[in-house]
């Protein structure tokens, strides 16, 4: 049996750096390390809005990855991520696909980043 999981990938901070990607995990696969790898290294959840999520390196800054997208709250830059961001929902206690309706509410909360 196998899962498939549709996420949003934000690799840069252009438009064209934002791709709705499709993952099929199989049956045993281990589904942290291929967060990890997909964000190169030990991931970081950040809840944005409601069930909406967002993975990213928890030591990205440290390591000097480059910013993709600042992270909108009240109006106000509340943080940079930076390196590849994925965007998903979360339905406790797993990761699940991001919705169609939901990327309008993520280009709203998570804006590029000039390099």
């Amino acid at each position: 049996m196998s899962k498939l999981l549709h996420y949003l990938k934000i690799s840069g901070p252009t438009a064209a750096d934002w791709k709705v990607e499709t993952k099929e995990f199989r049956q045993g696969e281990d589904e942290l390390a291929w967060y990890q790898k997909q964000v190169g290294g030990m991931i970081q959840v950040v809840p944005l809005e409601g069930n909406i999520i967002a993975v990213c390196n928890e030591e990205g800054k440290i390591e000097n990855l480059p910013p993709s997208v600042a992270w909108m709250f009240q109006g106000m830059v509340h943080d940079i991520m930076v390196g590849n961001v994925l965007v998903l929902r979360s339905k406790a206690p797993n990761m699940v696909s991001i919705q169609e309706e939901d990327i309008p509410k993520v280009k709203r909360i998570l804006v590029p980043v000039a390099r």
